[in-house]
This record gives C-alpha cells, sequence and structure tokens, in this order.
C-alpha cells in the first residue's frame, strides 16, 4: 500500500502497476488461505478444548463473513490495473496538482482541450479560457 501511495505521488505507472499488481496477489491468495482452514477446521475443533472451539467457531464466522472484502480489494486492483488500458483518461482520475494537470490539458485528455493547427476541436470551446482572452 505505502508504494502505492509513493508511486502515485511520484506519477510513475510503473510503480503503480508493480503494487497494484502485488495487492491483487495478496487479496486472492486470501481464497487459498480459506480453503485451508475449512480444510483444517474439523481436525482442529476435534482436538481443542471448549475455549478453543469457540474461538475456532468465532474465526471461522468472521473469515467467512469478511472474505468479500478481499475479493472486492482484488476485483478493484485488477480494474486499476487493466481499465486505463482501454481508457488512458481513468489513469489520471485523481491527479490534483496543476503541472500534471497542464500536461493532461496538453495531451488532450481533459474536457477544455486546446486546438491544434489545421484540426477541429473534438469537445465544444471551454468557456472558461475564453473569459481569461486566452486564444486556442
Amino acid at each position: 500500500m505505502f508504494g502505492l501511495i509513493a508511486a502515485t505521488y511520484l506519477h510513475s505507472r510503473g510503480g503503480q502497476l508493480t503494487a497494484l499488481v502485488l495487492i491483487f496477489a495478496c487479496a486472492i491468495s486470501v481464497w487459498a488461505v480459506v480453503r485451508q482452514g475449512d480444510l483444517a477446521y474439523n481436525p482442529v475443533l476435534s482436538m481443542a478444548d471448549e475455549d478453543g472451539q469457540a474461538w475456532l467457531k468465532a474465526h471461522a464466522h468472521r473469515a467467512d463473513e469478511l472474505i468479500f472484502l478481499y475479493y472486492a480489494l482484488a476485483a478493484l486492483s485488477a480494474g486499476a490495473i487493466f481499465v486505463p488500458k482501454k481508457w488512458p483518461w481513468t489513469a489520471h482520475v485523481g491527479v490534483r496538482d496543476d503541472a500534471a494537470r497542464d500536461r493532461l490539458v496538453r495531451r488532450g485528455d481533459l474536457h477544455c482541450l486546446r486546438r491544434r493547427k489545421n484540426s477541429a476541436p473534438r469537445v465544444p470551446e471551454c468557456p472558461a479560457a475564453e473569459d481569461r482572452g486566452r486564444t486556442r
């Protein structure tokens, strides 16, 4: 998680991908943990005393109720990996600083696009630019 935060702060897509793959791998590995826990539940339950059995039942119940959070995290990280390949503008949804926003405007990924020579704009003119007296 710290790697993802650092890569996002540094605007490093390669670092973000590395962190997202690690998050996906850790989140999806919960399936194996739950499966092994289910297989070991009955033998461990038969060996445990009353307090141990109560703890084991509570632990199994908690795992069954919270496993969907790990699957949701895996789906979210997989989406963050593959969605920007289809829609490149989604890679910059969380960008807040001015320098990155200016780069996006120059590339044409934001709504207020600058007109290139001999080409029509893809979206209507941005009224905010006209108010400031800028020409396109």
